[in-house]
């Protein structure tokens, strides 16, 4: 195989190996991934705007869904909010989350001013391993953690023999 073919070659691998960590990663993370829809807020500065036009829209909402006999819930970390910020529903096999950030920090020093600030809305969409009965659900929040508990969906039918005539 001459040079130009071995270079060829390991460009092809590389580009494999490039393309199914991709993949894996999407596969296994692709659902945490949320988008922001920035908004501004109503005393920003020029700068400002332009740091939130060219910053990320996306961000990591980390999720953790437990399962046990009688109920599913999920956590989910959103720092920053207050309860009444959320709208939750479920929707099909998902529980859909969402709601907006409006947080901001103002630090004045003699030496320099620091200003903080995150705005936007967001959905987050966690698949539920089971069917839940969403009448009965209860949710809380605390310290940046929102905790979901969802009863099982019990079936209304008990195991009953059928009689053949």
């Amino acid at each position: 195989m001459n040079p130009f073919e071995q270079i060829k070659r390991g460009l092809f691998d590389t580009w494999e190996s490039v393309a199914a960590g991709w993949h894996e990663l999407w596969q296994r993370a692709g659902t945490a991934l949320t988008r922001f829809q920035p908004s501004a807020p109503p005393d920003e500065t020029p700068v400002e705007a332009r740091v939130r036009r060219d910053s990320s829209p996306w961000a990591i909402l980390a999720a953790e869904v437990r399962e046990d006999e009688d109920a599913v819930e999920v956590c989910l970390e959103v720092p920053g909010m207050e309860s009444q910020d959320f709208e939750i529903e479920v929707v099909g096999d998902q529980l859909v989350v969402r709601g907006e950030k409006r947080i901001e920090r103002r630090e004045r020093h003699a030496e320099y001013s620091l200003t903080e600030r995150a705005y936007g809305r967001f959905e987050r969409r966690i698949r539920l391993p089971a069917a839940v009965d969403d009448s009965a659900a209860t949710a809380s929040y605390k310290r940046g953690l929102l905790r979901v508990r969802l009863p099982k969906l019990v079936r209304t039918s008990a195991k009953q023999k059928i009689r053949v005539e």
